[in-house]
C-alpha cells in the first residue's frame, strides 16, 4: 500500500526506499533501552545497515531502475536476542524483560530488490558494524 507521502514524491522520483530501523557504525540496536524495562522479548527486530542502503542507491541507479522497495535485513533476531547480543559486544547494560508471552511481530519482507540482483552485505544485525 503506498503512503501519503510516497504519493506525494511518486511524480518527482523513480525509486522510493522504505528502510527498516536503520543501523551502524554508531548507531547499535538496544543501546538505547540499555537497563530500561521492555515487554515482547520475543519480538522480531526490522533493520538495515547504513552501508547496505547506500549500496541499494548505487544498484538502483547503475541498473536503471524504478520502484517502491523494502530495504531490510533478511534475519530477524528477536529484540532479546539482539539487544543481549550488542549489550555484551559493546558492553553496555542488558535490559530488562517482563515476562508476558506476548510478542508482536512484523516482517518486513525486502525480497523485492534481491529478486532483481541486489545483495546485502549483512544479513544479519549481528554483523552489523
Amino acid at each position: 500500500m503506498v503512503s501519503l507521502a510516497e504519493k506525494q514524491v511518486e511524480y518527482k522520483t523513480s525509486v522510493i526506499f522504505r528502510c527498516a530501523g536503520l543501523m551502524g557504525y554508531e548507531r547499535i540496536s538496544g543501546k538505547h533501552f540499555s537497563s530500561k524495562t521492555l515487554t515482547y522479548a520475543k519480538e522480531k527486530t526490522n533493520y538495515v545497515h547504513r552501508d547496505d542502503v547506500i549500496r541499494a542507491i548505487l544498484f538502483v541507479i547503475d541498473n536503471k531502475i524504478k520502484g517502491i522497495y523494502n530495504l531490510c535485513s533478511s534475519k530477524h533476531l528477536d529484540k532479546k536476542d539482539n539487544y543481549d547480543f550488542n549489550a555484551l559486544k559493546h558492553n553496555y547494560e542488558k535490559s530488562i524483560y517482563k515476562d508476558n508471552n506476548v510478542s508482536i511481530n512484523r516482517i518486513i519482507n525486502a525480497k523485492k530488490l534481491k529478486n532483481k540482483g541486489f545483495k546485502y552485505l549483512y544479513e544479519s544485525a549481528k554483523e552489523y558494524i
